[in-house]
């Protein structure tokens, strides 16, 4: 299509009509697009509520193959909504359980983008990102360990912004932190 919209219906008719070998590039493509609709439109659906269902949906899909994009559906949708964080970390949890390269692959990309938002000091990106770590760390993961180093990373060249990073952190993981690590904390 071009990236044109073209009616669901209509492409239905389009795609009946053309026989596509299984090897294709434009196959290929199709499939991607396809996983990376089915990907988005799961993880939008998200809440408290009907996270089992979502669970057994996204398990359904190639996760082994789309594990990227199910990373960036995830960052871009809590980055938008971070009251849902505690969703979308419990999403994590359950998804790492039986596919552990989800977690470890979503931790590598948020702590780059951390360190992105850090540079360029932008508040609220920054805010997103260290509140999902805390989530994740809360849902057993991402380790403690490495939300004690973003701390003391932010405690390195004190401002107002880093100040109100640490604070958004003990928000969320503070209890844990002091239950587990209350030498250190």
């Amino acid at each position: 299509t071009g990236g044109t919209y073209v009616p669901p219906a209509k492409l239905r008719a389009l795609m009946a009509e053309v026989e596509l070998e299984a090897d294709s590039e434009e196959f290929q493509t199709l499939q991607w697009e396809n996983l990376k609709k089915k990907i988005n439109s799961t993880v939008n659906k998200a809440n408290k509520e009907n996270i089992k269902e979502l669970v057994v949906q996204l398990f359904k899909l190639n996760l082994s193959r789309g594990r990227g994009l199910l990373c960036v559906s995830l960052i871009k949708s809590q980055q938008l909504s971070t009251s849902y964080s505690d969703v979308y970390a419990s999403l994590v949890s359950i998804l790492n359980s039986k596919i552990p390269e989800i977690g470890s692959l979503l931790i590598r990309r948020l702590i780059t983008r951390y360190k992105r938002m850090v540079r360029r000091e932008e508040i609220e990106s920054c805010r997103s990102i260290v509140v999902f770590l805390s989530e994740l760390t809360l849902f057993h993961v991402c380790s403690q360990t490495l939300i004690m180093e973003i701390i003391m990373d932010l405690l390195e060249k004190p401002t107002d912004f880093r100040i109100d990073m640490i604070i958004s952190i003990l928000d969320h993981c503070g209890v844990l932190l002091y239950d587990n690590e209350s030498v250190w904390f």
